[in-house]
């Protein structure tokens, strides 16, 4: 089971035009609900990563210390050195990934161009975004010429400002034509 947990802002945004992310918070009005995310991971088996949110990782958020405790694989033609981390595996191409994480729970952790490669082989289950109250008016899209598909919502969860959607992606229906066409 492949699931993409993402925060985006309001208009679908996960980064910033220089790749920053440092929107991906709530609005204070409650206390941050780690209690979710906590679930989330405990549930999940390894993670995926493309480079830039590898990166991110690595160079932003947490430079000195890999923030995961599961099998980390890097989905990268450009990485080749290697992280002073057990956790982590630079994988140069998706062909060689698939075996690896089959039959496993996956936490497609970002970014978009990874996410397109696992949407457009419809190789993900569950949709977790996270929308931030705020609107950046441009930056990263999350889906970018992605193709068409439906979605059932499952559940929703709100916490400190920020909307929580669980969706369930249905590859075998057709969206119906409503447009009068």
């Amino acid at each position: 089971m492949n699931i993409v947990y993402i925060a985006t802002s309001l208009d679908g945004y996960i980064a910033r035009l220089d790749d920053e992310c440092d929107f991906l918070k709530g609005d204070n009005s409650e206390p941050n609900n780690m209690d979710t995310y906590q679930k989330f991971y405990d549930s999940i088996d390894e993670i995926v990563m493309g480079a830039n949110t590898y990166k991110q990782i690595t160079e932003v958020l947490s430079p000195n210390n890999w923030p995961y405790d599961k099998k980390s694989y890097i989905l990268s033609k450009s990485i080749s050195e290697k992280n002073n981390s057990d956790y982590i595996e630079i994988v140069n191409t998706f062909e060689s990934l698939l075996p690896k994480i089959k039959n496993k729970k996956i936490w497609l952790c970002g970014g978009s161009q990874l996410i397109k490669l696992f949407w457009e082989n419809q190789l993900i289950d569950q949709l977790v975004i996270s929308i931030i109250p705020v609107v950046l008016g441009k930056g990263k899209s999350l889906f970018k010429d992605f193709s068409e598909q439906t979605l059932t919502l499952e559940n929703v969860i709100t916490y400190n400002g920020i909307v929580e959607c669980y969706y369930q992606i249905n590859w075998n229906s057709s969206l119906p034509n409503t447009c009068g066409n």
